[in-house]
């Protein structure tokens, strides 16, 4: 019957890593694949963000152990890819078309299952991995490493390479617990388990180089010019990297699937049917894109995020401008503008004939001064 796997994405959202290059924190994705039967974490992969290239990736570091029988994932973009699920029945997700690529994964003979998370609806339901990513599980481990105990956090990401080499020995400590009572591990670990499947004559399939390599590769599904070339979305620029290719000169119009080097796509590349039928090799025309298609997609990413923290600013900037033209065209209150205020000033008698030293003032005269001033002062009061 062969192994199943049940694959799924996590996300470390608990773990704060930084760029070692560019410094930029983020939390890193993995996408993992467990065995079924045992439980025991088999392969995974690791980048900043869920893409397809993370699930081919992984899926290529588990042919390193076996080649499954039946994996069931889930229908998100990175998953459900035409790339590697091409033509596969059940898949729900991206248009449907009869020009899509035979799927790697149909090469390598794997049954492919499309899960739900609505268990009254769906089957087979949600994927076993979901058990591994929970409390107690995978994340939580990873978390409470004795190199990471005070660091990670927000306030103290730690290195994406120091993570990488961290990872391995929290799955390796998650697959040797002992003491697991859930299916069939009766106090054993995955470990044991996984083992003990083995022994029993499980047969083990394994893929061959040749279709391991193509993992390596991505595919496109691309139309035949009349000059003979394709043109790749991946890696685009100002420009699009386009191949040629004598054959396919008689091939215009016609749809084929080029598989590629997602690493370095000045390279040749391999031209496939629609029906998995070798055709030949193509060669690279200069072009003014990104070499490996990575990073095109980070030039795309920060693009957008570019643009979307420019329009919060320039909305950010016109509230700024409406609350201070707000404050500074502040109006009068309409009604009566009120009297000044009134106040007197008195003065001693010395200060007076200092004031009228010029002006010399008799007694009598300067008596009825103080008597006016303090008639005045009364009245105030």
């Amino acid at each position: 019957m062969g192994f199943a796997v049940s694959g799924d994405a996590l996300s470390f959202d608990r773990i704060f890593v930084y760029d070692d290059e560019t410094g930029e924190v983020f939390n890193p994705r993995m996408w993992a694949f467990e065995d079924v039967a045992s439980g025991k974490i088999l392969a995974q992969a690791v980048d900043k963000t869920e893409n397809s290239d993370m699930f081919r990736k992984s899926v290529y570091n588990l042919t390193e152990l076996l080649c499954p029988k039946h994996m069931y994932i889930d229908n998100t973009t990175a998953a459900a890819n035409k790339c590697l699920t091409g033509q596969v029945p059940g898949r729900h997700r991206f248009k449907r078309k009869e020009t899509d690529p035979v799927g790697l994964l149909k090469y390598l003979n794997i049954d492919v299952h499309f899960t739900s998370p609505n268990h009254e609806v769906a089957s087979p339901g949600s994927k076993p991995i979901e058990r591994a990513f929970g409390i107690g599980g995978l994340h939580s481990t990873m978390r409470e490493l004795p190199a990471l105990m005070g660091r990670g956090t927000r306030a103290k990401p730690i290195p994406y390479s120091e993570f990488l080499a961290l990872l391995p020995e929290a799955i390796a400590e998650h697959n040797a617990r002992k003491g697991r009572r859930g299916g069939v591990c009766n106090g054993r670990s995955f470990d044991e388990v996984f083992a003990d499947g083995l022994g029993s004559g499980t047969p083990l399939y394994k893929a061959s180089p040749q279709l391991r390599r193509m993992l390596l590769w991505d595919q496109e599904s691309c139309t035949v010019s009349k000059q003979g070339t394709v043109t790749l979305n991946a890696g685009r620029g100002d420009g699009r990297h386009r191949y040629y290719a004598d054959f396919l000169v008689h091939l215009a119009g016609d749809q084929v699937a080029v598989l590629f080097n997602p690493e370095n796509l000045s390279e040749q590349v391999h031209i496939y049917s629609l029906t998995g039928k070798l055709l030949g090799t193509a060669d690279w025309l200069r072009a003014r894109a990104f070499n490996d298609k990575a990073a095109g997609r980070e030039h795309a990413r920060l693009k957008t995020q570019h643009a979307k923290l420019t329009k919060q600013a320039a909305q950010k900037a016109t509230r700024i401008s409406d609350l201070e033209f707000k404050q500074l065209n502040v109006g009068v209150p309409a009604g009566k503008i009120p009297d000044p205020a009134r106040s007197v000033t008195q003065l001693a008698p010395p200060e007076l004939q200092t004031m009228l030293a010029n002006k010399p003032v008799s007694s009598e005269r300067l008596r009825s001064f103080e008597e006016n001033l303090r008639r005045n002062i009364a009245a105030m009061a």
